[in-house]
């Protein structure tokens, strides 16, 4: 993952989740997966705007 890519991710993810499992899922292996699937998800939805929180 790109280092600028990386950070934008867990900016998201800081501004979504609990510290606690926003802390869980940035320190995961499993974080580039996540946000290649969001990537997909944007790309296939480029109509759609993601919902603001």
């Amino acid at each position: 993952m790109h280092p600028a890519a990386h950070s934008q991710m867990v900016s998201l993810v800081m501004d979504v989740l609990p510290e606690r499992e926003a802390g869980l899922l940035v320190g995961s292996r499993q974080l580039p997966l996540l946000a290649a699937r969001m990537q997909n998800i944007r790309e296939n939805n480029s109509h759609t705007p993601l919902p603001s929180t």
